[in-house]
This record gives C-alpha cells, structure tokens and sequence, in this order.
C-alpha cells in the first residue's frame, strides 16, 4: 500500500472553541488542593506551556462518526453496510476485521489483509493494516484563556445539591488550536467522508472531549487550507485521481477546485455544508464499491 507514493492531502486546520472545552489532561491533583479536580491537558511548545487537543483524540471522534456515516448510508441503499465499518472494539463479533484476520491463518499478505478489512479499516488501520491517515496534535498557541467550572450532582428529591457531590473543572473557553491531517495514497471517498465529518464538527453535531451532554466540546473550524498532491507523470490535469488511478475518479471534482484546494490557499469554509449531500449521491457509492478489496 505505501511501497509506491502515488497523491497526498495534507489539510491544516485551526479549530476554536464554541463554549467550554475539556480534554482531561488524567492527573491526579490531590496533593494540590488548590487545583481543579478536572484540569485540561497541556503540552510543552517552543518553551511554552499550551493546552493540547491529541492526535488521538482528533482520530477516534472522526472515526467514529464515519463509521456512523457509512453504516447509515450504505445501508440506506440496500447494500451490506457490514462490510463498510465493522466494529473494531467489539471482539466478539464475526464483523470484527481484526478477528477475521486472525481467523483466517491462510493470509499474510498486507493486500490480502486490506482486502478482507471493511472500509473504516481500509482508512484508519487496526492492528494489522498501517493507516492511511494521520492526525496531528493541535495545539493552542494563541488567544488561550481557561475558566473555571464548579459541577454538581442533583438530589432527585430536593432539587438541591446531593451531599458532597461537587467538583471542579478546568477548561478552554478561547483560544486557537493549530492542527493537521495528512492522507496518503487515498482513495477519493475517504477524501469525501473526512470532510463530510469535518462539516459535522463546524455544524456542532460532533463535538471533542469529555462532559459533552453539558454543553461541552463545541468547536469551529475557523481556518482550513488543504492541498493535493500527485506524483503520477500520466495524470491528466483536468481531473482528480484517487489511489487507482482512473478506476478512483471523482465526477464532481469541480467541488474540490470550486472549494480552493488547487490554490494552496485558504477553503471557503462555507464549502463544507456540501459534502454530506455527495456522500448520498450514487457517484460517491460507486467510489466506495470500486475501492479495492
């Protein structure tokens, strides 16, 4: 899969939040009483301390929404949404492509292992297939100001306080967050579906972090500028390649052009609220059923 380099997408991204923001940092602050009991994660940054959204983070709520998004519409259609996004942490499940991987001692090869994964495996990995995508820690490098934030159980009686329950949480409240996404060697509808999930995200549909029920973890994507590569000599300039060549091409290509990511210059944001309508589309099923498997 990565022998060859064939087209990358590297798109940078500056995320601020739309309300509190909490990604808990896990320690323990006991001996710190001062302290919230909830404080944000941070890391170090030219010196200075930051606050910090990790790669992983980013990875498994976009994961997780795709895999929501493909289940849905595949399925909408009539067709086998299994086969589309399996459930990669229930090991109990024949869906599970790890589990089938294991199952079946008969394939070593990474293609033969690429071919029995599901889609949402095919982009991000598991345990036996490297990703194709990756994710950057974002980190707030400007404009950052924490808050305070006093948590209370309810009594279901009184309506009042519930004894002792009463905590305190530390979070973003503004801010900016610089982050990436690179692909490599992609297929055009994992181009489609990210972006689609990124809409989500600027729609507060998706939100990050924990506490999200309580009006938690709204983001916007305040800055995005993407860039395509192709290192292919028999590519036609007039067209969008994915991974395969012209097996893998985008019909509505145009809506990548249109957006600005041949410019190498900032996307029209207002672009985004599009791709969730060309995910139903029958171009953007095609592309799914003609990816390799």
């Amino acid at each position: 899969m990565f022998k060859t380099l064939r087209n990358e997408l590297i798109l940078n991204y500056v995320l601020e939040p739309a309300g509190p923001l909490l990604i808990k940092s896990g320690k323990d602050n006991g001996l710190q009483p001062e302290r919230p009991n909830m404080t944000v994660m941070t890391t170090y940054f030219q010196g200075k301390e930051c606050p910090v959204i990790p790669g992983s983070s980013m990875k498994g709520v976009i994961r997780s929404r795709l895999e929501q998004l493909l289940r849905s519409f595949v399925k909408e259609v009539g067709g086998e949404s299994r086969e589309m996004a399996c459930y990669i942490t229930d090991n109990d499940t024949p869906d599970n492509c790890n589990k089938k991987v294991e199952d079946a001692k008969n394939i070593t090869d990474v293609e033969g292992k690429y071919a029995v994964a599901c889609r949402a495996c095919q982009l991000f990995g598991n345990t036996f297939l490297a990703s194709r995508i990756k994710f950057s820690d974002a980190i707030g490098k400007e404009g950052i100001r924490l808050a305070q934030r006093t948590c209370v159980a309810i009594d279901r009686v009184t309506g009042g306080v519930a004894g002792r329950a009463r905590f305190d949480v530390e979070v973003v409240e503004t801010g900016k967050f610089y982050g990436d996404i690179h692909l490599r060697n992609f297929a055009l509808w994992q181009v489609v579906g990210l972006l689609a999930v990124l809409n989500d995200i600027q729609q507060g549909i998706v939100t990050l972090g924990s506490a999200t029920s309580r009006g938690f973890g709204r983001v916007k994507i305040t800055a995005l500028q993407g860039q395509f590569r192709d290192y292919r000599l028999d590519k036609p300039s007039d067209v969008l390649w994915g991974y395969r060549g012209q097996k893998d091409q985008l019909k509505f290509w145009q809506e990548f052009e249109q957006a600005g990511f041949y410019q190498q210059a900032p996307v029209d944001l207002q672009m985004l609220d599009r791709w969730p309508e060309l995910m139903r589309q029958r171009d953007f099923l095609a592309l799914l059923q003609a990816d390799v498997r």
